[in-house]
């Protein structure tokens, strides 16, 4: 599987790398939905690390122009609509090739909904559910639109080919299986990656053609939590600072990335996708959801 970010090492043609990050906080829908002020604080975090701009990650420099950032701040250029997220999901893949490395955060709140088998096939999802983000957009009636994992499959995985590769972080609830990939990863004893089947369908699923790994921060059947960054706590929700709050994955990550890095905590070569697993399910942070 590799390394979490990928290789940065030089082809004969420079592989490209772009990445979206969303982070939806969910501003001025209160009381009718909960606020997320650490999705987006996540998001632009993303940033920084993609951008090399952090202490502890000065290996992996995407472009200005390769990173494109959705939240509901007030100065935030794209807004988290329905249509804005789709669009992003395109350019995300848009012109993907062999060597070229795509990144993807989601930080929002996520749901399940009873599963609709396409034209009377079996259904594909073990618990009968399919998972979804939501988005800003209203539907027709009233309710905000959501974005199901069938459709975010589509849209970021089966158009990548051969030799790219899509790493994907997604920090929300019921996350475990939201890009409807086959295989989910196990770590042994001795640090060897294992694969289980994540989906009831999995030996017909079609395999992707590129290298996908995504880290969720929970089980289909789990809620995922925000902290306040910097508490030193086991675990246990904070008194709210929205100003200072972080997901409970990013902040395993950053965990990680920041103390258990040799050299004072900078990155020298790129991370096995086997440490970071291992890392998160033994993560205090996360000892109220199942990184999956």
């Amino acid at each position: 599987m590799g390394n979490f970010f990928g290789s940065c090492r030089k082809s004969k043609q420079e592989p490209s790398r772009k990445a979206l990050l969303i982070g939806i906080e969910y501003l001025g829908l209160q009381p009718e939905v909960d606020p997320i002020p650490a999705a987006r604080t996540d998001a632009e975090y993303w940033k920084q690390v993609l951008r090399g701009c952090t202490s502890s990650l000065p290996l992996y420099g995407y472009p200005e122009d390769g990173i494109r950032l959705i939240t509901d701040s007030a100065e935030a250029p794209l807004r988290p609509s329905y249509d804005n997220i789709v669009e992003g999901m395109k350019w995300l893949v848009d012109g993907v090739k062999a060597g070229d490395k795509r990144f993807l955060f989601v930080g929002c709140h996520g749901q399940q909904i009873d599963e609709v088998a396409d034209g009377g096939s079996e259904c594909s999802e073990i618990d009968l559910k399919d998972e979804s983000i939501v988005t800003t957009t209203r539907n027709p009636g009233g309710e905000l639109k959501t974005l199901v994992d069938n459709e975010i499959r589509k849209l970021v995985v089966d158009p990548l080919v051969k030799g790219s590769k899509l790493t994907a972080v997604i920090d929300t609830c019921h996350s475990g299986t939201l890009l409807d990939l086959p295989f989910r990863a196990s770590v042994t004893d001795d640090e060897q990656l294992t694969f289980s089947h994540a989906r009831a369908d999995a030996k017909k699923t079609k395999k992707t053609k590129g290298t996908v790994v995504c880290v969720a921060a929970c089980a289909d059947g789990e809620k995922a939590y925000q902290f306040t960054k910097g508490d030193a706590s086991k675990g246990e929700e904070q008194v709210r600072d929205t100003t200072n709050e972080v997901g409970g994955l990013t902040l395993a990550m950053r965990e990680y990335f920041d103390a258990s890095m040799p050299n004072g905590g900078i990155i020298r070569s790129p991370v096995p996708v086997q440490q970071v697993i291992q890392h998160l399910r033994q993560s205090k942070r996360l000892k109220q959801q199942t990184p999956w």
